[in-house]
């Protein structure tokens, strides 16, 4: 799901704030390429077990409801914090809304890049953060739903992933 996360991320900005999503595109190609090496090596260690299919179809249309009104939401409480606080508050409310769902935080940061009232540098950081959050929380879910086996396994691979993207952005900003 990392894989997906940094995609979709890139996606998003490809889409709303194409600098910034260019400015991001090595760190999160290094992020996704390590996850995918994480992932690979945990599912060769994995058992064949019998998979059962999750249930419903591939469209859920509550849930591409509450992402939509989040992501509205978000993009004005950022907005608004933002307007408050500056570059504290924007940085504050992507965090913590990033606890709960990554993608909304980084639209709104694309948005407010594409409006003219964000930079791509302070944009970069609030994507990275809001990663970074997200991976925090989920490791912590997959400790407390699959025990510590389970949450180690998935915490070093997000922690893996999140480690390599900030080394390259880390280079990047030097250069």
């Amino acid at each position: 799901s990392a894989v997906a996360t940094w995609g979709l991320a890139l996606v998003l900005l490809a889409a709303l704030a194409p600098a910034l999503a260019l400015h991001l595109a090595p760190a999160a190609l290094a992020g996704a390429a390590v996850a995918l090496a994480a992932g690979a090596a945990q599912a060769r260690r994995a058992s064949d077990g019998p998979h059962t299919p999750a249930a419903g179809g591939p469209l859920q249309v509550r849930e591409a409801a509450l992402v939509a009104l989040l992501l509205t939401v978000l993009a004005l409480v950022a907005g608004w914090a933002r307007e408050a606080w500056g570059q504290a508050g924007l940085l504050a409310t992507v965090v913590l809304a990033a606890a709960a769902d990554t993608h909304s935080g980084i639209a709104a940061v694309g948005a407010m890049v594409h409006g003219g009232t964000l930079a791509v540098e302070p944009a970069a950081t609030a994507v990275l953060a809001a990663i970074a959050t997200n991976s925090v929380t989920r490791s912590a879910v997959a400790w407390a739903s699959g025990g510590r086996g389970y949450g180690l396994r998935v915490g070093a691979g997000l922690l893996a992933s999140l480690a390599a993207a900030l080394a390259v952005a880390g280079l990047r900003a030097q250069m």
